[in-house]
């Protein structure tokens, strides 16, 4: 593709066509030299290329720069011939009206944003400058004089070419010295930056006008860029003002101002001269780091306030990733200087830093592939735990492992002359496969690992070179921690921002100090965002309001306090008072801040946000709002929110993201879709070629290093001889000028080798130079060890000059490979720049930061702006923000930051605050300066008030419980909802020998197991709804070991990799494969996991916050003497960790350990007051006493049952309950009894029988002589039991497990409910009405229901229906299960006394009738909703066809009268006008496609009720029959298809061809005209020609009328056939009409009549409207025998559609009761609800009806549609 390349692209579009006419045309322009003052072609160059750029043709735009800088033209000539014009007297206004579209060219967004390009931008900005500013700067200079005397004179030209100019020439300006940092220290450019701000105090712009504050910041920013470059000090310090700090105090004393400098080579006074990686030379320093600290107050050499701050954070963040890393490295480089054998051995404490050491380490081998760039292959000795391990688990140990994964950071430390020296690398390739040559498990006893050098250092290259020709041997240390691609980002982008000195709303983050204490109270008065500041400008409230239709607006410059517009806003929508004023501030203030304490509804807020936002995107020009979260976690909840409301243009950036929801809105994904332009396919395929050629080279560079360094023989140093020592190579030369050829092997070879060498002693070394001009003049006259010497010297030459060679190649591949790079950017760009909102985690915009940069968006709105660090913060600020939003709360979490040291709850990081961000410095505010307003939602919608009070009397004194909250249900099983348990037991020492130094305490696990199996046994709750939460990762680690076997265990991602980052993984993973291993070798079948339930959620505080449960259960953990709390000393933690809990909340720990801090106890005192604390031995936290609650795992209860009793007295226990014989084992089972004297007496009169805990193996034994009772409870524990009791007349709870147990069974017993007592005169049998002291257990079984009623089997067989499930034979017994795919279930069966409905698996005997009436009601549902869904849908169909045809007929109309002007042409805005009705009637189509296709996807057999059963069932015998799928894997082949009801999805799917037959009927239409006329020249039809959508369409028919016969549905066939029939004619016509395809035409319109005529007979059968529809049919036969050129008339088509209108669907609306024809289609008969007359299924034509109230044969009664 050369540059001329534009005559050869495809003709396309007439818009395309003619742009490319007009580009041909400018570009002529620039092939021919500039004339002297050819003003004229001036004007045109550059405002043809405004229009070019203006336009949308993306390919053109991407040339234009390309081709301005290429040198086959002479675009740079017209630069220079325009920068060096010079200005008469009267030729200031023709100067400016050049220079301003020469300016808006080189400043035009499409050329500044787009990334493919930025090369040829930077070449023309280049160019533009000149040396130093030379060019461009007098440039700016006559241009502003210029301005001055166009002021001066009478006539000052347009206010509004001014403003642009003046723009225009700052953003260059700023432009210029972004990318030509010289020019900044030009000495004009502050006298050109002070006469451009006279210009603007005298132009007289409008002081409110956006203009005026852009105009105003430009000014600013290059200030500040000029101040950067002259270098200016602090020299005097700024003025003592008395203040009082809120936070902490600091030292006043007066300290010397420090200045880094010289130190070590990267101690640099400016920190964009700092490399981000330390330096060998800067680790190996002795002297302190220079970190400055946050406090402003304290001196710094920067008098810059705003760059003081960016140098602070730069240097802290910088500080907090690397400093313990460079101090643990520093440490093992002294240790390997004192003693160089401590490379084999190292034995060394590296601190906090968490860090893995690989012994022997050696560079195995250098690699360089196009796609992966320069690699290097490092094998190191494998971790000891592994290497006697086979290589499948060395695999695995590998895979499980967070160790060397991609992006980690890699030190390699050797001895390089006996001096310690380091590598930089990074993890590019982790391979575990033990068949690759590189991999971890290739070999035995070593692991290899591929990585790329950290830094482009040319003498970190040649050390690596060194390192892969020696066999040096290092250690190479990783740090899983440590990932540059997280913060390598961040910190150049502060680094940029210092070099521009550019930091938006500077004066809220920076703001000053106040004079007194009275005014530091004062709020700021921020003004409104810059896009709103333009006259009239008003947010609309419409989408957020209650009632749709109604309208309110917010004025941005109206205070955000007014108390009659938020309570207006509180009326008109569903937020509450709290967020109504924060969402005024949020919309008022360009820096605005809103806290959300716990449950108060951020993100609700955020949405409603966000839809005010949208909805004045295209007015204010906002492009997309950026949404900016923490965690992935927060971020999916808050997009998935948005898509709930309809908000679907979002584009998520990250993998990491866990939802499905959110997959195909993924950044990765919607780029696919996204085409590259021709210019930029071009630079990708002309980058790829320069790869390849740069690969061969590299690989030649590469095995010329790799041979001559192996094997210095003849074929590796004989290039190199002959080029720098070409007499030296002669000599070796085989033919000598003789013509004689010497035999054998190599002359240099043998020599090389000493042959016929003179003799030497070996010790003497001489000078190289003598050795060089003795072997210059006979090289055999060299001795043998000098020989050695100078291959030594050539080897070591060829190794330097090819590794500069290398050096060189790699940068050029690497720029090579950041053209690919930058194109896709670009195509990523684009993609972002359409979406409406942008998601990204801080990690992310990190790592994507280059091309968020470029995509013009205004609003940035952080989420969770609390834990996000300053450093973070600061590089959101996007270049194009006007609109900056924090959401979240500064007193929960803090950011987490690795260095304890530089936080605030150490001593030492009070001075540093690096954890303390944003949100939290400016809402509370610095000493001496005025707190920054807040707005504070303070209505909580989450925890119930007694949880709620414990962060309100401690840190939320305004918050408030929503009436939603105040009547929660109590947590069942428990005394108290809200209750800690103290205890004193001590926690476990902390492990200091490995990388764990994590709390942990085991009585504590084993309690919270307890409790929490104990909640689960009341059968109210699931598992999901509980979450176990623990300070420490060492206690979530023991917490997870615990309760693995009974429940499945969720981690956050987070809380996995702390896991790992700590090693438990490694304990874990082995100690799991050795109790495999064991089973295993014993012949053992592994133990399968158990599972309560399905999920349980165990997480750290830290990682909880955000999230919360209905019930929480807290393990402190911590337990010691010393009173030491540790982490949940802070507020921020204790807030978090009491707030997330909905319904109740359980504490374990103990409680004198934690009082000695504050709102410790505070909340302690509030309990006790409560009395919701208490000891294991009080009982006072669960309603019964779980037996042997001692953290004995042995006698942890498998139930407790709750009795509703227990608080009363004995004496209404007085029914016998349990008869057993004294003696009989009873294992398991466990009593809480009391015996019963033979008469009624008083408790006084009663004794206990003694209870067993069964706390061993042994039986436990219940010696009861007389009948009893139970008192309390009944409790099973996890044992076997052969049997138990003989259960009598006892409560159902105690009766379920207890027969339960007696059948040799443990685990999960039924015991939800509550406990009721039953007399003797219960009626039990409602078909004899006899009670149930009548009944004979062993001759009628009773049967307990789960509401605690019970009745004998035969009376419940007969009332839930047990016969229309099972056949019965005649002696009444069950034989078999009944087909019941063509009936349906009246309703669930209920409870003959409490009508409470029968569950599954409370009466298994039922469950099969259960289920089924279950099913039923779900297919009864689903089909009445379908029905509604439908309906609404044709009527939106039925719309679109009535306004297509109403407006297709004035637009035909309006065509034909237009070109029959006597020039044939269109006008253009009549033309424009057209195509824009043709793009709104395809947008509508397509809209109604949308809706269409979403109805489909929902009535989808694989969503119906039926089908989901159907293949559940196939999954649970595919589970079940295991064994069996390994020679028959078709296991759904034994189970029979389910029936489904595909009535609505057929009739969506012909409303979907109704659709379609309108879109492309009107689209043939349209086209015909528009070919037939010279309309068609320049209107553009959307969606492309219309015949490529008939074919599809009549296919889609003909199958949709198959299915039709297959299902019985012959109505909508014969509708689908007239849709065909019709699109046949306008097709026929169309062809016709324009000579395309009339063969294929025809052949469709015969399919047409065949299928008419099918249809006609089809209409025999009698279903609803057949009458008409035959009529329709009949007609539709008739217009297709016409010929193809008579227009059917308007009549004509209406007789037709009124023949087809049939309903909704054909599912008519009714008064009476609905029927099943015999072919399972529902139907409806009139008031009386019986069959009075014969008549035809509306659907299939089936006989229906009946006479005299008696249905024909095969009719069934549909009481499910009537329900």
């Amino acid at each position: 593709m050369g540059s001329d390349d534009s005559a050869e692209r495809p003709e396309g579009s007439p818009e395309q066509r003619q742009a490319k006419i007009d580009y041909n045309a400018w570009k002529r322009l620039i092939k021919n030299l500039p004339q002297s003052n050819d003003i004229g072609t001036m004007e045109r160059l550059w405002s043809g290329a405004v229009t070019i750029l203006n336009g949308d043709d993306r390919d053109w735009k991407q040339m234009l720069p390309r081709d301005l800088d290429d040198d086959q033209y002479f675009g740079r000539d017209h630069i220079q011939t325009l920068l060096s014009m010079k200005a008469n007297t009267h030729g200031h206004s023709t100067f400016i009206t050049i220079a301003r579209p020469f300016l808006l060219v080189i400043t035009h967004q499409a050329l500044l944003n787009c990334l493919s390009i930025d090369t040829a931008v930077g070449g023309l900005y280049n160019f533009i400058s000149g040396s130093n500013g030379s060019r461009a700067i007098p440039f700016f200079q006559l241009l502003s004089s210029s301005l001055e005397q166009t002021l001066k004179s009478e006539t000052p030209g347009p206010e509004a070419i001014l403003e642009t100019t003046l723009v225009a020439m700052l953003r260059a300006l700023l432009e210029l010295v972004r990318r030509e940092q010289r020019a900044a220290f030009h000495d004009d450019l502050p006298g050109l930056i002070n006469s451009v701000e006279n210009l603007v105090g005298v132009a007289g712009i409008d002081e409110h006008s956006v203009a005026l504050q852009v105009l105003h910041n430009s000014i600013e920013e290059l200030r500040g860029v000029v101040g950067r470059a002259n270098g200016l000090l602090q020299q005097d310090g700024g003025p003592q003002v008395d203040g009082v700090s809120t936070t902490v105090v600091t030292s006043t004393y007066p300290r010397d101002i420090a200045i880094p400098r010289d130190r070590h080579d990267n101690d640099k006074a400016d920190i964009t001269e700092i490399q981000i990686l330390p330096t060998e030379d800067e680790i190996r320093s002795n002297h302190t780091e220079f970190l400055p600290s946050t406090d402003r107050d304290q001196p710094h050499f920067l008098a810059d306030q705003a760059s003081r701050h960016l140098d602070t954070h730069f240097r802290l963040l910088r500080h907090d990733v690397l400093g313990e890393m460079s101090e643990a490295i520093g440490g093992m480089m002294v240790a390997l200087e004192d003693d160089p054998t401590f490379v084999h051995n190292p034995k060394l404490n590296l601190g906090n830093i968490r860090a893995y050491v690989n012994l022997q380490a050696h560079i195995r081998y250098v690699s360089f592939e196009r796609r992966r760039g320069l690699e290097v292959q490092i094998s190191f000795l494998q971790p000891s735990s592994i290497r006697k391990k086979s290589p499948s688990e060395k695999r695995r140990w590998w895979e499980e492992t967070k160790r060397l994964e991609e992006g980690i950071l890699l030190v390699f430390l050797f001895l390089d002359d006996a001096k310690p020296s380091l590598l930089f690398l990074t993890v590019s390739q982790k391979c575990t496969d033990a068949s690759k040559d590189f991999g971890l498990s290739s070999k035995t006893h070593l692991a290899t690992i591929t990585a790329k050098l950290a830094t482009r250092s040319q003498s970190d290259l040649e050390k690596l070179i060194r390192l892969s020709s020696s066999n040096i041997r290092g250690i190479l240390v990783e740090f899983p921690g440590v990932l540059p691609a997280t913060f390598v980002p961040i910190l150049e982008s502060i680094q940029n921002m210092q070099r521009l000195s550019r930091l938006p709303f500077r004066q809220w983050i920076l703001p000053d100090r106040v004079a007194t204490y009275n005014d530091r109270s004062k709020a700021f008065d921020v003004p409104p965002p810059l896009y709103t500041r333009s006259s009239g400008f008003t947010f609309s409230l419409q989408p957020i309001l209650k009632n749709p239709s109604d309208e309110y607006f917010i004025d941005p410059r109206f205070p955000p306090d007014d108390i009659n517009a938020i309570d207006e806003l509180e009326r008109r929508t569903t937020l509450d008072r709290g967020q109504c004023q924060a969402l005024a501030a949020a919309l008022t203030r360009e820096f605005a801040f809103i806290q959300g304490p716990p449950g108060t509804g951020k993100s609700y807020l955020g949405v409603r946000l966000m839809e005010v936002l949208l909805a004045c995107k295209k007015k204010a020009d906002l492009g997309p709002v950026v949404v900016v979260c923490y965690t992935n976690h927060a971020l999916d909840q808050f997009l998935e929110h948005l898509i709930e409301v309809g908000i679907e243009k979002i584009v998520r950036i990250g993998g990491q993201g866990k939802s499905s929801t959110l997959e195909g809105k993924n950044l990765r994904v919607v780029s696919k879709d996204q085409s590259k332009t021709k210019f930029e396919s071009y630079s990708v395929a002309m980058a790829i070629k320069a790869q390849e050629v740069q690969e061969k080279r590299i690989k030649k560079i590469l095995g010329v290093l790799h041979g001559s360094q192996k094997r210095r023989d003849w074929a590796n140093i004989k290039a190199y001889l002959l080029s720098m020592y070409p007499l030296i190579h002669r000599q070796f030369v085989r033919s000598d000028e003789d013509g004689f050829t010497t035999i054998g092997g190599e002359p240099f070879d043998n020599w090389a080798r000493g042959q016929l060498a003179e003799p030497s002693d070996g010790t003497s070394i001489e000078p190289i130079e003598r050795l060089l001009a003795q072997a210059t003049a006979d090289v055999y006259s060299v001795s043998a060890h000098d020989r050695k010497q100078l291959v030594a010297h050539w080897v070591e030459n060829i190794r330097d000059e090819k590794s500069n060679d290398l050096f060189d190649e790699v940068e050029a591949a690497d720029r090579s490979q950041q053209q690919t790079i930058n194109v896709y950017d670009e195509v990523d760009r684009r993609v972002l720049q359409t979406a409406d909102v942008i998601g990204v985690t801080t990690s992310g915009l990190a790592k994507r930061i280059a091309v968020l940069q470029h995509v013009r968006c205004k609003v940035v709105i952080c989420e969770e702006a609390g834990e996000v660090m300053e450093p973070h913060m600061l590089s959101a600020l996007l270049p194009y923000v006007e609109h900056f939003i924090q959401i979240g709360d500064h007193q929960q979490l803090r950011p987490q930051i690795n260095n304890y040291n530089l936080s605030l709850e150490s001593q030492q990081g009070l001075l540093y605050q690096l954890d303390r961000s944003q949100f939290e410095r400016l809402s509370i505010g610095e000493q001496g300066r005025p707190k920054f307003p807040v707005a504070q939602l303070n209505v909580q919608r989450r925890m119930r008030p007694q949880i709620s009070t414990l962060i309100r009397e401690t840190l939320y004194s305004r918050l408030l419980d929503h009436d939603s909250i105040k009547y929660l249900p109590d947590v069942v099983g428990m005394r108290k909802n809200v209750f800690w348990l103290d205890h004193d037991n001590l926690e476990e020492g902390t492990r200091e020998d490995q990388q764990q130094r994590s709390q942990s305490n085991l009585w504590e696990v084993d309690m919270t197991h307890a409790l929490v199996r104990h909640v689960l046994r009341q059968g109210i709750y699931s598992s999901t709804d509980i979450a176990v939460l623990t300070p420490y990762t060492g206690q979530l680690q023991k917490l997870r070991a615990k309760m693995r076997n009974d429940f499945e265990i969720v981690l956050s991602e987070r809380d996995q990799e702390t896991l790992m980052k700590e090693e438990f993984h490694t304990e874990e993973a082995t100690s799991e494969a050795a109790q495999m291993s064991g089973q295993l070798n014993a012949g053992m079948k592994p133990l399968e996991r158990k599972k309560m339930s399905e999920l349980l959620r165990i997480a750290t505080v830290d990682n909880f916050q955000g999230e919360e449960a209905k019930v929480v259960i807290l393990s402190l953990v911590r337990s010691n003497k010393e009173r030491k709390v540790g982490f949940l000393k802070t507020t921020n933690r204790i807030n978090v960790l009491l707030s997330r809990a909905q319904h109740g909340m359980y504490l374990i720990g103990n409680t004198d350990t934690y009082s000695n801090i504050p709102m410790w106890a505070q909340v302690h005192n509030m309990l006790q007051a409560t009395d919701s604390k208490g000891d294991v031995n009080s009982h006072a936290i669960v309603a019964l006493p779980i037996a042997a609650i001692g953290a004995n795992q042995d006698a942890i209860p498998r139930a407790c049952i709750k009795s509703s009793h227990a608080h009363n007295p004995v004496s209404e226990f007085m029914t016998p309950a349990v008869t057993t014989h004294a003696g009989t084992p009873a294992l398991g089972l466990v009593l809480g009894a009391i015996r019963r004297t033979p008469t009624t007496s008083p408790l006084s009169n009663t004794c206990r029988v003694p209870r067993s805990a069964a706390e061993g193996s042994e039986p436990a034994i219940i010696p009861v002589p007389d009948l009893v009772t139970t008192g309390k409870s009944a409790v099973l524990v996890n044992h076997f039991a052969r049997f138990v009791a003989l259960t009598l007349n006892v409560l159902c709870s105690v009766t379920n497990p207890a027969h339960h147990v007696s059948r040799t069974a443990h685990g999960p017993a039924n015991t939800k409910g509550i406990v009721v007592c039953h007399r003797k005169d219960a009626r039990v049998d409602l078909l004899e009405m006899k009670t149930y002291s009548e009944i004979d257990l062993d001759e009628t079984p009773i049967v307990v229901l789960g509401c605690g009623h019970f009745f004998t089997a035969e009376t419940l067989d007969g009332h839930v229906g047990m016969t229309e499930v099972y056949v019965q034979d005649g002696y009444g017994e069950f034989t078999r299960v009944r087909d019941v795919s063509s009936t349906i279930a009246q309703s669930v069966p209920r409870c003959p006394d409490c009508q409470c409905p029968v569950r599954q698996h409370c009466a298994k005997r039922f469950n099969r009738v259960v289920n089924k009436a279950v099913i039923d009601e779900m297919s009864k549902r689903f089909l009445v909703k379908g029905q509604a869904d439908l309906r609404d849908v044709e009527r939106q169909v039925a719309d679109l066809g009535l306004d297509f045809d109403n407006s297709r007929q004035d637009m035909v109309q309006a065509l034909r009268q237009a070109t029959t002007h006597h020039t044939g042409q269109l006008d253009p805005a009549f033309a424009a006008n057209i195509t824009h009705q043709l793009k709104e009637r395809h947008a509508k189509a397509e809209k109604l496609e949308k809706v269409i296709r979403s109805f489909l996807n929902k009535a989808a057999d694989k969503h119906q009720p039926a089908q989901k059963l159907h293949d559940a069932t196939v999954n649970a015998m595919r589970r079940m029959f295991v064994d069996q799928m390994m020679t028959d894997s078709n296991v759904a082949d034994c189970i029979p298809p389910i029936a489904r009801d595909r009535r609505i999805t057929l009739g969506g799917r012909v409303a979907q061809l109704q659709a379609e037959s309108i879109t492309i009927n009107d689209r043939l239409s349209i086209s015909q005209v528009l070919r037939s006329t010279t309309a068609g020249t320049s209107i553009r039809l959307s969606g492309g020609a219309p015949e490529r959508q008939v074919k599809p369409f009549f296919d889609s028919c003909k199958n949709f009328i198959d299915d039709c016969g297959t299902e019985s549905l012959p109505k909508l066939g014969v509708e689908a056939s007239l849709y065909y029939a019709g699109t046949a004619r306008s097709y026929e016509s169309y062809c016709r009409a324009i000579n395309l395809d009339v063969k294929h035409a025809l052949e469709q319109t015969e399919s047409a009549k065949e299928l008419l005529e099918k249809a006609k007979d089809q209409c025999a059968r009698g279903f609803q409207n057949a009458d008409a529809l035959r009529k329709a049919v009949e007609e539709s036969i008739k217009l297709l025998g016409r010929e193809w050129y008579e227009e059917v008339s308007a009549n004509e088509v209406a007789a037709v559609k009124k023949a087809m209108v049939s309903g909704a669907g054909g599912i008519a609306t009714h008064s009476g009761h609905w029927y099943n024809c015999a072919n399972g289609h529902p139907f409806a008969i009139g008031e009386c609800g019986m069959p009075m007359e014969r008549a035809r299924c509306p659907e299939c034509g089936a006989p229906v009806g009946g006479q005299s109230h008696q249905a024909v044969e095969g009719v069934t009664r549909a009481r499910n549609m009537e329900d």
